[in-house]
């Protein structure tokens, strides 16, 4: 504008030259951005460095207290679902007490009465998992593309990624050990 020749008068840049450093996911934790403060701050070219590891303090002690709610919740809901699966194998149990009364009377082991449990726990289990992990991905294919631009501006992430394989197969796989184990405890009258 009209000040445009302000700048000519100056004899000297009155701002010094910055730059920005973004750390990498070792400096992104209190000790690492302690250690990489102190090391920017140890360069001869450096006169101040800004920068405080106050908010990777915060952050992490947020992440801390997210993991540990989110582990209380799991054991919640793991705990419910034995319960669940439970109460159903009791209620199964309960409906056929005269079978199991005639298989004990004629000689079955203990094993054949109890696999059919096992099996309807696992059963329930895997299907109840499937179900879970069907909900999650209908929930992102229509969350996430909603959700991209704000993890984009808030963390930096140019994607949000569906659950790895992996992790849909250990999901899985609890849900059949949470399920079996629901069947093993189901006790119906008499100790069956």
């Amino acid at each position: 504008g009209k000040d445009a020749a302000a700048a000519d008068n100056l004899t000297a840049n009155p701002l010094p030259a910055s730059i920005e450093v973004t750390p990498s996911a070792e400096g992104a934790t209190p000790e690492g951005a302690r250690r990489l403060i102190e090391r920017l701050a140890a360069l001869p070219e450096a006169d101040d460095v800004a920068g405080g590891v106050e908010w990777v303090d915060k952050l992490a002690r947020l992440q801390r207290l997210v993991t540990l709610v989110g582990l209380g919740f799991g054991a919640v809901l793991a705990v419910a679902a034995i319960l669940t699966v439970t109460t159903a194998t009791t209620l199964v149990l309960h409906a056929r007490r005269h079978e199991t009364e005639i298989m004990r009377l004629v000689g079955a082991p203990e094993f054949t009465i109890r696999t059919p449990l096992l099996l309807q726990g696992m059963i329930q289990g895997l299907l109840g998992a499937a179900l879970a992990i069907v909900a999650l991905a209908t929930a992102y294919y229509f969350v996430a593309p909603k959700l991209a631009p704000l993890m984009t501006v808030a963390l930096g992430l140019t994607q949000v990624d569906f659950l790895p394989p992996a992790q849909i197969a250990a999901i899985a796989a609890a849900g059949t050990i949470l399920g079996a184990l629901g069947g093993l405890l189901a006790r119906g009258r008499g100790g069956a």
